[in-house]
């Protein structure tokens, strides 16, 4: 259920399904039946391998930490509705929607890729692409 074609797969409702059943009826004769399906739904369904997104995401830093590598911890920031609850932390954070209506005076604006949230005009013209991370793009204030 992991990619988005096995998302609705029925595969996954068979399984449990069958897993659920065989300790309620708990008949000899449906033993065998029961692990063959089992063995066959496992066989049809998708395929992916665990380790590699279980290695990266232990690997991976952590959002903060990854975003302080651009933007210094004490920063006034603006940031889209996902990022802003990771940045909390800083004393000046806010949101994009609020800065496309207002002149707000902040040094970076991080969005999350890919953006979501369009930036107005007046802040395009503000700030300058400076930074990126693998999950964020950072803009900079102009001088």
């Amino acid at each position: 259920m992991h990619q988005a074609l096995n998302y609705y797969s029925i595969t996954p409702v068979i399984m449990v399904f069958i897993a659920c059943t065989a300790p309620i009826l708990r008949a000899r004769s449906l033993a065998l039946p029961l692990s063959v399906s089992l063995i066959l739904c496992s066989l049809i369904g998708g395929r992916f391998r665990t380790t590699n997104p279980i290695r990266e995401m232990l690997a991976a830093p952590s959002a903060l930490d990854e975003l302080h590598t651009i933007v210094p911890p004490s920063a006034a920031v603006i940031a889209d509705d996902y990022t802003i609850s990771i940045l909390s932390a800083h004393p000046h954070a806010l949101r994009i929607f609020h800065a496309n209506r207002s002149n707000p005076n902040s040094s970076y604006i991080v969005q999350k890729k890919p953006p979501i949230d369009i930036l107005s005009k007046n802040l395009q013209s503000q700030y300058n692409p400076c930074g990126e991370t693998p999950r964020y793009l950072v803009r900079c204030r102009r001088p």
